[in-house]
């Protein structure tokens, strides 16, 4: 029998390949919406999920008392431009999570970066940190400008 033994190296390599892998295949495992699809209640607890900058544009034009629109990017792409009346929490910071923590759990938050990576990570450690209703807007701040949505410059 062969002596298999990885190097320290090659098995950090295999974990971190394997938990990106598992990560990314679980984006992929949300549900996904036509644009034309209702927007699910926000009386569901522990909720998070991708949804079309559409979706998001419907969402933020009812103005809700209890949505709150945070921007994740940094504050140099935050100040280029941004959807109007939203926070801005610099995913990269290390006082983000802090940040975060300071947040009402019960509100809406609708989630959003650059193309919606940091902000599908966002919404997952919100989830963790036990806020009830995220949504990642899929496509980000670059497909809002695509559909000419509006933006504060």
């Amino acid at each position: 029998m062969k002596n298999t033994k990885f190097k320290t190296g090659e098995f950090a390599f295999l974990i971190i390949y394997s938990f990106l892998y598992l990560h990314l295949a679980g984006c992929n495992f949300n549900s996904h919406h036509s644009e034309n699809s209702r927007i699910p209640q926000k009386n569901m607890s522990d909720f998070s999920q991708n949804i079309s900058v559409n979706e998001a544009f419907e969402m933020i034009s009812k103005n809700e008392n209890d949505l709150v629109i945070l921007d994740v990017r940094t504050k140099g792409e935050y100040d280029e431009d941004h959807i109007a009346n939203c926070i801005n929490y610099d995913f990269y910071s290390a006082k983000f999570k802090e940040n975060l923590s300071r947040l009402d759990k019960d509100k809406i938050y609708i989630v959003y970066c650059r193309v919606g990576r940091r902000s599908g990570i966002a919404a997952d450690m919100m989830k963790e940190m036990g806020f009830k209703t995220m949504y990642n807007v899929q496509g980000g701040i670059l497909k809002w400008k695509e559909n000419s949505l509006p933006l504060v410059k």
